[in-house]
């Protein structure tokens, strides 16, 4: 394990092995980890742990990840990296997201972009959303 980053990382997404794998590869990074199964306890975690960043699947049950993201509005600034293999960037026009990574995606991409997104400052963070 790295050291610790103290950076707090919540982790979205209802596919479990994915959830497993990003859980297992953030914690190693150093991250402090919490997940959610579904929309609405994305919703619920995120106001409970107030993360320093967000990974948020855009296809899950209960609530979708678009649904997270309208709710969620400029509550904070914590960026959100939303990841899908169904949906493209381009729908995320107007909607609070730092990047997007497409699934399947690469492990170090995603992990890279993560850091970038927490060494962003807000201007550049709205700046390279969708970008």
């Amino acid at each position: 394990m790295r050291t610790a980053r103290n950076e707090a990382c919540l982790v979205a997404e209802d596919d479990a092995p994915t959830r497993g794998f990003l859980v297992a590869a953030l914690t190693d990074e150093g991250y402090l980890v919490s997940v959610a199964t579904d929309g609405k306890a994305a919703l619920e975690r995120w106001a409970e742990v107030k993360p320093d960043i967000v990974v948020l699947d855009l296809s899950m049950p209960i609530i979708d990840g678009f649904e997270f993201l309208r709710r969620r509005g400029a509550e904070c600034s914590a960026p959100v990296i939303a990841v899908s293999a169904a949906f493209r960037r381009e729908q995320l026009a107007g909607l609070p997201v730092a990047a997007f990574v497409a699934k399947p995606f690469d492990l170090h991409v995603l992990i890279g972009v993560i850091a970038r997104s927490l060494g962003a400052d807000s201007e550049e963070r709205t700046t390279q959303a969708l970008n």
